[in-house]
């Protein structure tokens, strides 16, 4: 990917062709438009990604869990971690990040191949 590429982009400002202060003035008209205002939904999304950071932390921070492999879903303070080997130490981790209602653990079943 070519990071260059304007089709990437919703908005480019070619800072040669604008002072920094009308950028600054461009960008704050634009936010204050309908379709960048704030939803519900959107509000939800950032605050479930918000808990999965924190959850994700403080797995790292452990050094039991921070070499693992797991993976944090969050949904309305409900977090879920797949591939725990740690799950008893995982779980009490995550139920003292503020905002966590309920942790649940999925353990993921790796079949072994036929004939063994």
């Amino acid at each position: 990917m070519d990071i260059r590429d304007p089709a990437l982009y919703s908005l480019i400002i070619n800072t040669t062709q604008f002072t920094i202060a009308a950028a600054v003035e461009l960008l704050a008209t634009l936010v204050r438009r309908p379709e960048f205002a704030t939803t519900e939904a959107g509000r939800k999304i950032v605050v479930d990604r918000r808990l999965a950071s924190l959850v994700e932390v403080a797995l790292a921070r452990d050094p039991k869990t921070r070499s693992r492999r797991i993976t944090v879903d969050t949904a309305d303070g409900v977090v879920t971690l797949g591939g725990v080997t740690e799950a008893e130490r995982a779980e009490k981790i995550v139920r003292e990040v503020p905002g966590v209602k309920e942790v649940k653990i999925v353990q993921i079943e790796i079949p072994w191949p036929a004939g063994m």
